[in-house]
């Protein structure tokens, strides 16, 4: 039986999402200086969990519906366990700094780190 190598609606769509956020992410986050760093589980799309990784303690792991397991430490996240056949985003290892991120396509399941400024931090325009 050989293999359809057509590209889905669907997929077309979650890769041009995954690869509109991860632009965003590039372009709005450049430089931590000043900034919290904001973590965000997307899946299928929407967002499922945001934490800010200043304000975790300790270690945790979220098991989503999806059967991927994601693992928050104090500065950072990452994929612990996925049903995927390569493991590629399990491989990614720890994100700790904004503008990176990690997607399992085969889940539609994306962690992002964004940097987010503080209110009286200056920006670009005003440094």
């Amino acid at each position: 039986m050989k293999a359809s190598t057509k590209i889905k609606a669907g997929d077309a769509a979650v890769l041009a999402a995954v690869l509109a956020l991860a632009a965003a992410v590039f372009f709005f986050s450049r430089g931590n200086g000043g900034a919290r760093v904001l973590a965000e589980i997307i899946v299928d799309g929407q967002t499922v969990y945001e934490y800010d990784l200043r304000e975790i303690t300790e270690e945790q792991t979220l098991e989503l519906t999806n059967g991927v397991a994601v693992e928050i430490t104090p500065g950072g996240i990452r994929f612990v366990s996925s049903f995927c056949k390569g493991k590629d985003c399990v491989r990614c290892g720890l994100l700790t700094k904004a503008g990176q991120s990690a997607v399992c396509v085969p889940a539609k399941t994306v962690i992002t780190l964004e940097g987010v400024p503080e209110k009286d931090a200056p920006d670009a325009i005003s440094y």
